[in-house]
């Protein structure tokens, strides 16, 4: 009798699909293992019967649990994983007070929307970016360095603090430049 490739391809598979469904019914046809005894560490703490299971849980409470102190966290200069990376804190300015006003704003998240020349001196009033107005006048703080040194024709300009990488202080100027409506910033 002669047998085609395919047929005998058919009964090798039928033959490993018999062995796996075997397998597979021998191991549902072991019993389970067997929970853990009171005497076995993993056991939960047995209470007494009681028909009151909230008195069974006030006495578990009340007696403690071997297991809930066997475990104690080490941080040994890990950062704790239970503590929140963001904090609500205020930000703090160079000289390490907290930033109001004015200081909570870099030149950079304000628009100068206008100066207003005056016999008291100019006065530029700029805009965050949720349209809530503010006034600069000349040595008012921006930002947590920056200084507001002139107030000149269309422009503010403002000294900033800063540190280079050497940790040295050093100084820069920002511009902050009036603009009309429908003309680019420079």
């Amino acid at each position: 009798m002669e047998l085609s490739c395919k047929t005998i391809w058919l009964r090798v598979c039928l033959a490993v699909v018999l062995a796996f469904t075997l397998a597979l019914a021998s191991a549902m046809a072991q019993p389970p293992s067997p929970l853990p005894t009171p005497s076995s560490p993993q056991a939960p703490p047995r209470v007494a019967e009681e028909s009151d299971p909230m008195a069974a849980i006030e006495k578990i409470l009340q007696e403690g649990s071997p297991a809930a102190d066997a475990f104690v966290y080490q941080r040994e200069g890990r950062p704790d994983p239970f503590f929140p990376f963001l904090t609500q804190q205020p930000a703090k300015g160079v000289g390490g007070g907290e930033l109001a006003g004015m200081q909570r704003f870099e030149p950079g998240q304000l628009k100068l929307v206008a100066i207003i020349h005056s016999a008291k001196g100019p006065v530029a009033m700029v805009q965050d970016s949720a349209g809530i107005g503010y006034t600069l006048r000349r040595g008012s703080q921006v930002g947590r360095g920056g200084k507001v040194t002139d107030i000149v024709g269309n422009k503010v300009i403002i000294k900033q603090e800063a540190f280079s990488t050497g940790k040295e202080k050093e100084y820069r100027t920002v511009e902050m430049v009036l603009t009309k409506d429908g003309d680019k910033k420079p």
